[in-house]
């Protein structure tokens, strides 16, 4: 077998490798309860912006 041939075949062990080790540690947490938490995202607050005057209804 080449080294051409190998390349192939090692992505998809590694991306096998890592779904299951990904599905592995989801399945023990949600068995244990685990309650992983993320962070909220930060929140910014901006001044009040004028409210815009609707258009004009004459039309000439």
């Amino acid at each position: 077998m080449s080294q051409k041939d190998k390349a192939p075949v090692f992505i998809l062990s590694l991306m096998m490798t890592i779904a299951i080790v990904g599905a592995g540690i989801w399945w023990f947490a949600s068995r244990s309860g685990a309650n992983i938490q993320t962070p909220a995202p930060p929140t910014r607050t901006l001044p009040n912006a004028p409210t815009p005057k609707p258009p004009s209804s004459s039309l000439r």
